[in-house]
């Protein structure tokens, strides 16, 4: 009898532990999947604000002032200015040639140079000249000039 009981504990230690195996590879495994779309939204344009200005003579220069607001949902660092046109609006003379005044590119590129969302930068400002070219058709001549001020999202 003594021989039973220990085949029969060989044989149900044997079977709990197949069984037991058998239990753990036996759990059921699940996995889903499923697609959506993310639409990216489209930069809005900087609106560019810039002050009239005087004082501009053959050889000298002036600071034209200009602010910029960000009316996008991300902050935008300003990394350049320029002349982009000059136009004679009003002119004593017909022979004025908006070319004699000119402007070079301005790199921004610091810290303070970030426009947070939906606010108005500090004011800056784009220097132009006036050649020596410039006729006497040109004195108290009006000159529009158009500044373009480019940023990325920061």
């Amino acid at each position: 009898m003594r021989k039973n009981i220990k085949r029969s504990a060989v044989v149900g230690g044997t079977v709990a532990a197949v069984f037991g195996v058998g239990i753990g590879f036996a759990a059921w495994t699940n996995y889903g999947e499923s697609t959506g779309t993310v639409t990216a939204g489209a930069a809005t344009p900087l609106t560019v604000t810039v002050t009239n200005v005087s004082g501009l003579y053959p050889t000298k220069s002036v600071n034209v002032p200009f602010t910029v607001r960000n009316t996008n949902p991300y902050d935008v660092k300003l990394t350049k200015v320029e002349l982009k046109s000059v136009v004679v609006t009003s002119a004593p003379g017909p022979t004025c040639d908006p070319a004699v005044v000119t402007g070079s590119t301005v790199t921004l590129n610091t810290a303070s140079d970030v426009v947070a969302t939906n606010t108005t930068s500090g004011s800056y400002n784009f220097p132009v000249s006036m050649t020596n070219a410039a006729t006497d058709d040109c004195q108290n001549a009006v000159f529009t000039v158009k500044l373009g001020v480019t940023g990325l999202s920061n």
